[in-house]
């Protein structure tokens, strides 16, 4: 009886997550990132013709999950999660935001993150979505989304109704932490720097970074083994890295996060699994709180242990978020 219980053990965890974090450098480079690497990178000239980056896993599924990061972050830090979820019935679209990743970036400093409008991002998403004939193409479409990016999925989904049949979002940026300042404050500050001529110049106190920061400085994982991929990562391709935010950026999404939350109504009946990290450095859990509590649809999931970055933590957090997105896809494919 021992022995079946061990093997059942086996059998259900190794449906959990794709690799351990034992060895897991190895691991990412000869089996997760070939298999990622398969599907080719693609670009397409957005509304404005900003050239935007993604890679499209066509498996041939008849479901689809759209995957973006937070910022700084490339698509290829989600390689693990595309391997996670190949045997999920869905194909997966993996984008990068525009001004980081392989996207083009908007000013002469290429690590300034800086955008024109926070609505731009939300463009980008449905000018993509209808340019590759995605609705045609899937029967459910699923937005999977880290911090910024998931302020840019709710806003594109306020935006335009019906966009998405559901929503996994960690840690999604509507109230950004701002470390003792107010957001009042702060929105008539940046206003004012627009005004003198600021709007393109890094926060004050940030600039570019010359290396990937390492891992005793770094605030959004406690897991070496990931921290050590994402470096690995830019020091195969430099024009990955991004330095700070730019004054625009922050009022941009100061304002974005604004009005998600006053057009949370707009998703009320949308489903959500919503994530949140107990050690969180970068956004307020007020709004996030709120508005899925005013949604029927919406279950919120409280990481006990986990930094920021869940889909990045150590596997004793990240399994929980892996476990309950896995459940969640299954409930939206199969309604």
């Amino acid at each position: 009886m021992l022995k079946y219980l061990i093997l059942l053990l086996i059998i259900c965890s190794s449906k959990v997550f794709a690799i351990s974090e034992e060895g897991y450098l190895n691991t990412f480079t000869t089996q997760v990132w070939p298999y990622f690497q398969s599907f080719p990178e693609k670009k397409l000239p957005s509304f404005d013709n900003t050239l935007i980056n993604y890679r499209h896993l066509a498996l041939g599924n008849r479901d689809l999950v759209i995957v973006m990061g937070g910022r700084t972050e490339p698509i290829d830090k989600y390689a693990e999660l595309a391997f996670d979820l190949k045997d999920e019935a869905v194909d997966l679209l993996l984008i990068d935001s525009r001004g980081q990743g392989r996207s083009e970036r908007l000013l002469k400093d290429p690590q300034k993150g800086y955008v024109k409008n926070f609505e731009d991002y939300a463009k980008d998403l449905k000018f993509l979505i209808d340019n590759l004939k995605l609705r045609n193409q899937y029967k459910k479409v699923i937005f999977l989304a880290h911090s910024m990016g998931g302020a840019i999925g709710l806003q594109a989904q306020i935006l335009y109704p019906k966009l998405f049949d559901g929503m996994i979002l960690s840690v999604p940026m509507i109230e950004i932490l701002l470390r003792g300042r107010s957001e009042s404050g702060t929105l008539k500050l940046t206003k004012l720097l627009k005004l003198i001529g600021m709007k393109r110049s890094y926060i004050p106190g940030g600039g570019q970074v010359k290396d990937y920061w390492s891992f005793e400085e770094n605030t959004v994982t406690q897991s070496l083994e990931r921290h050590n991929m994402a470096h690995w990562l830019t020091i195969n391709d430099r024009t990955l890295l991004m330095g700070s935010s730019t004054v625009n950026w922050v009022y941009e999404a100061i304002k974005a996060g604004r009005f998600i939350f006053k057009k949370r109504e707009n998703i009320s009946e949308l489903p959500i699994l919503m994530f949140q990290a107990q050690h969180e450095n970068f956004s307020r859990y007020s709004r996030q709180n709120k508005m899925c509590a005013s949604n029927p649809h919406c279950k919120r999931v409280y990481i006990f242990g986990s930094k920021h970055e869940v889909f990045m933590e150590k596997d004793e957090f990240r399994n929980i978020a892996l476990k309950e997105t896995k459940i969640f896809l299954e409930k939206i494919i199969k309604n």
